[in-house]
């Protein structure tokens, strides 16, 4: 036993061998990791074919890479800086980049050494070479990995750490203290950070040790990076001063060829700082200045941090596992801070207060019991003192996300975006109100489906429409649009019935691909105009078969100018309102062309000069002139906030998601969407409850469905009618309220984890019984519960009354219910909903109280509606294909024409028409007295019985499969009455076949006696025949 043991981790061993000795780069990334001395010799350092070399002279690094062709893409140099323990621990790594919607399809290479990231960069478009050829070269601790490294598995290559001890036998120091905080200060002069250490007396523990404080300073010089942090610099001795409410203090450090000033303050439990440089001797270019870098101990017991990311995510053990890192404002960056807290309710928000609209890069990264926090903002080229604007914030609190929210709420009410008033002036009374969004609906043949829309909800409901072409015929995302002929009647039209229709429009892109100069005359007009990088180079990717496109500069007067003649355009087309895509969203990038009347590098050349004037006009002068046209703009970041009217939140739905951003900006900003299947990746039938619920209860407004999620009864389109009747009738209320802190419970409501289809799949967490607390201007409170699964839910919560009455408003009542106190429990049919209205008024006759209970009467019965009315697709009666039946399963896939059913053409609910999605299959919703036909289908030579794939919730159903072949009797083969079940749930039925027949038969399959979804049928034969 023993030998056979021994063979086979002789076998292990040499197969792990075999995997390490060459390693292919993938989506996963890629890593070489290695050690140098100074006495490495000078050279090509490591090679591997096709890919990427590495070089070193004296202390230059120098990474190159190669695209797919041979191509030399890149040329990275660093200067590698004092050696850790006499070496140098080297991570190259390639990051995978890919964002579909945003054009990205590259990589991020990354050179890190002694466990500091000196130097990165994204290339996209990029497509590499995969070989697993062996790097060349003979390097200490050489190794490949399939994947980018952690951070801190990056650090532990030199095992370095952050984790110093508190300084309790520091003599000389000074103590800067309050009953919060106490911070430790190296006494006289010294080199690098003089913060010893930060004590968070509410945890009684070290918020941060050692080096928890920082900045760097980031050089090129010629050609070559560099970096200089506060290790390498000397500062004065420090005087701390008393001030009205707390004490201050300020640091100089002094360095031959620059001065850096800190100023701090200690107000409470909150820790302000601002920065300053001074370029004292040109020694380089200074490209960008880190500041803060924090980086915190993690906190007793469990803990979590909330971060900027969409809507606002959640992530467990940060101290441990984390790495986010994007550029604000953005949708992976809406917001300028961030915050650590436990289980025990204790905090740290961590911001950078900056209403400038200076665009910052956030990175955050957990890592051995460590946080680190920091913002890098770019240097525009020939500043010489450079003030920071804004400030850095370490604010110790009690509480979670919502509590760190509030925080910065209070910052975000003194910036230029905040709008101070609510209801929000300025934007359209019908915007604000409108509950429903509908997409995907031809403008040309449309209008009958447009006004079935508003009969069919109830309520008014916006559609987003394709009303432009590009001037040049193939469709582009820019530059030069214009308005469908065939669309301007229809609009007029729209316009007079008070149908509200949203124009696609993308004001960020120019066609730059192979024939841009023949379409827009690219080379002379546009190119001057783009987004160039530290190459000169425009910025761009390429979007599918709309093939590449450059980034334009919204500093540049030019493009200024083409934007607002557009917003003319639409104006006169009588459209209700444009969809500005990746407005708020994409990545703001630093332009460094001299020409467009900005400074190289100007960190406010993207928002501060350049949309804040565009859009300020837009939402200004030419908001007077057309009052009624409304702006949204693709995911929310907050400087963009009085650029537009709402925000179309589609990725509002990662994992660990939290309305963090809801909370702090609503009503300010109507939130217009969630985006549906068929726009997003494909989720389950059981996410789309409170994917959908989420969009009342956190105040937004309902869909940007599209229309083939609609056109056929089901229990989800229901759910949406039900959502949109209540979005109405309260959102009057809404756009005066503001988001309070969610309620606590007797016991933790239950829970349900489905998968939401977004951008990516994402599993995700939620109550089954949503809820939240909303207050309005004038005081009253309103708490809303909302049930997302098929079965009665009950939560019990803890609220004190605050008022002089309670009015209970619940589906199914014959009358508002006016209570003295709070219900003890909640109890909930499937889907159903409950409102509670806190006021000191009389509830009978206040006018929210009347039109939810109206709403209420009729979407207690939505789910009554289930026989209703499908929307038509064409059917192709030419079609008839030769099947076989009997080999395997006929999907719906397989179908050769449907009347009065549904099945998806594109992605959709458990479909998508790529084979490697494994979705391919599809299904059919077939309402009573719908037709399926199959073409002529081999049933066999002596068929048995027939099994059928169905779902439905509905009694009586009748599924018939009926011979229609040629100068053969009409017969039926086999009939199935399914017994119901949930909507979407596919079950097995075996039915006899009922007629002596083989071969090849015409057949259809006719559905009876309400709404039946069908994925596949199949006939089984004689056993004594198979």
């Amino acid at each position: 036993m023993r030998k056979y043991l021994l063979l086979a981790v002789a076998l292990m061993l040499y197969l792990e061998t075999l995997v390490v000795a060459g390693v292919a780069i993938s989506d996963k990334g890629y890593t070489f990791s290695f050690q140098i001395n100074s006495e490495t010799a000078d050279g090509v350092l490591a090679e591997k074919p096709g890919v990427w070399r590495l070089e070193k002279q004296e202390r230059i690094l120098t990474a190159q890479l190669l695209d797919k062709e041979g191509q030399q893409v890149l040329t990275m140099p660093v200067y590698c800086g004092p050696a850790m323990n006499g070496k140098y621990a080297v991570a190259w790594m390639l990051e995978r980049v890919f964002e579909q919607a945003q054009g990205r399809d590259g990589y991020r290479a990354i050179l890190a050494i002694n466990g500091r990231r000196l130097a990165e960069k994204v290339i996209s478009p990029l497509a590499l070479n995969t070989t697993d050829a062996e790097p060349s070269g003979k390097l200490e601790a050489a190794k490949e990995h399939g994947r980018v490294l952690k951070t801190v598995e990056v650090k532990r290559l030199c095992g370095q750490s952050f984790c110093l001890p508190w300084p309790s036998t520091e003599k000389e120091v000074l103590r800067v203290e309050n009953p919060a905080v106490v911070l430790i200060l190296r006494k006289g002069s010294g080199k690098g950070s003089p913060l010893l250490g930060c004590f968070n007396r509410a945890i009684n523990a070290p918020a941060f040790t050692g080096n928890g404080f920082d900045w760097e300073l980031e050089l090129t010089q010629d050609g070559i990076n560099t970096r200089l942090t506060a290790d390498e610099f000397e500062y004065d001795p420090i005087s701390v001063q008393d001030i009205e409410g707390g004490q201050q203090f300020t640091v100089r450090w002094k360095h031959p060829h620059f001065a850096v000033t800190g100023n701090f303050t200690l107000r409470g439990s909150r820790l302000e700082s601002q920065l300053a440089v001074e370029v004292l001797e040109e020694q380089g270019i200074l490209q960008r200045i880190t500041f803060p870098i924090w980086r915190l101990h993690k906190m007793p017991g469990k803990n979590t941090a909330v971060l900027p990311l969409f809507s606002g995510v959640e992530f467990a053990n940060p101290t441990d596992n984390l790495s986010q890192s994007a550029i604000w404002p953005n949708g992976h960056s809406s917001m300028q801070f961030a915050a650590l807290y436990n289980d025990e309710g204790q905090g740290v928000y961590l911001g950078r207060e900056d209403a400038s609209g200076e665009t910052k890069e956030q990175t955050f990264t957990g890592c051995g019991g460590i946080l680190e926090a920091l913002w890098k903002v770019g240097v525009a080229r020939g500043q010489t003192k450079i003030e920071l604007p804004g400030k850095a914030v370490l604010e110790f609190y009690q509480g979670n996300w919502f509590e760190a929210g509030q925080i910065y709420k209070r910052f975000a009410a003194t910036t230029p975006w905040w709008v101070a008033e609510i209801p929000r002036k300025g934007t359209p009374q019908w915007f604000m109100e409108n509950p429903m969004w509908i997409c995907g609906i031809p403008i040309d043949t449309g209008l009958p489906t447009y006004r079935w829309c508003q009969e069919y909800f109830e309520t008014p409901v916006a559609i987003i429409a394709g009303l432009l072409l590009t001037k040049h015929g193939n469709w582009r995302y820019g530059p030069e649009y214009v308005v469908k002929d065939f669309a301007l009647p229809s609009l007029k039209q729209m316009q007079e019935e008070g149908i509200r229709v949203f124009t696609y429009f993308n004001g960020r892109l120019c066609f730059a691909d192979k024939t841009a100069d023949e379409e827009n005359n690219y080379t002379e007009k546009w190119l001057p105009h783009t987004a160039k990088n530290e190459d000169g180079k425009p910025y761009g990717a390429v979007y599918g078969a709309q093939g590449y496109h450059t980034v334009m500069c919204p500093g540049s007067p030019v493009w200024q100018e083409h934007l607002l003649k557009n917003m003319e355009m639409f104006a006169a087309a009588k459209m209700a309102g444009v969809y500005h895509d990746q407005l708020p969203c994409s990545t703001a990038y630093s332009c460094f062309d001299e020409n467009h009347g900005h400074p190289v590098n100007d960190p406010q050349s993207w928002v501060t000069k350049g949309h804040w004037k565009t859009y300020g006009k837009i939402m200004g002068e030419f908001r007077k002139q057309h009052p009624e046209l409304a702006h949204t703009g693709e995911d929310a970041s907050d400087a963009f906030l009085s650029c537009l009217d709402g925000f179309m939140v589609w990725r509002f739905g990662r994992a660990g998601h939290v309305p963090l951003f809801q909370s702090i900006y609503a009503p300010r900003i109507q939130f217009v969407g969630r985006g549906g299947d068929v726009h997003a990746l494909q989720g389950t039938y059981e996410a789309f409850f409170p994917k959908y619920g989420e969009q009342l209860i956190f105040g937004e407004q309902i869909g940007w469905n599209g229309l083939e999620e609609i056109r056929y009864p089901s229990p989800r389109r229901s759910f949406l009618k039900k959502l949109s009747l209540l979005r109405y009738a309260i959102a009057s209320f809404m756009n005066a309220a503001e988001m309070q802190k969610p309620l606590t419970f007797a016991e933790p409501p239950e829970t349900m984890t489905t998968m939401w289809g977004v951008d990516d799949i994402h599993k995700c967490t939620t109550d089954k019984i949503l809820h939240s607390v909303w207050k309005h201007k004038d005081g009253r409170r309103l708490v809303m519960f909302l049930n997302t699964v098929a079965e009665e839910q009950t939560v019990r919560p803890q609220l004190s009354l605050k008022s002089s009455q309670l009015v209970v408003l619940r589906e199914g009542a014959t009358s508002p219910q006016i209570r003295k106190d709070v219900p003890t429990q909640v109890s909930l049919p499937a889907y159903g909903a409950e409102f509670w209205l806190l006021t000191d008024s009389d509830g009978t006759t206040d006018e929210l109280v009347g039109r939810v209970f109206h709403a209420m009467q009729k979407s207690v019965r939505v789910f009554e509606d289930n026989q209703g009315l499908l929307i038509n697709q064409s059917p192709d009666f030419s079609k008839s294909e030769m099947l076989n039946a009997v080999k395997a399963p006929l999907y719906a896939r397989d179908a050769c024409w449907l009347l009065r059913a549904f099945r998806a053409t594109g992605g959709n609910l458990g479909y998508h028409p790529n084979p490697g999605r494994k979705m391919n299959e599809n299904w059919i919703a077939a309402r009573d007295g719908a037709v399926v036909y199959f073409g002529k289908a081999y049933v066999g030579t002596a068929p048995d019985s027939v099994e059928f794939e169905l779902a439905t919730d509905q009694k009586g159903v009748v599924v018939q499969l009926i011979d229609i072949t040629e100068n053969a009797p009409d017969a039926v083969l086999a009939e199935v009455r399914p017994d119901p079940g949930p909507w979407f749930e596919f079950r097995k039925f075996r039915v006899p076949f009922l007629r002596n027949v083989d071969g090849h038969r015409a057949v259809i399959m006719q559905f009876s006696g309400g709404n039946c979804n069908l994925r596949s049928w199949q006939v089984i034969q004689k056993p004594d025949t198979q």
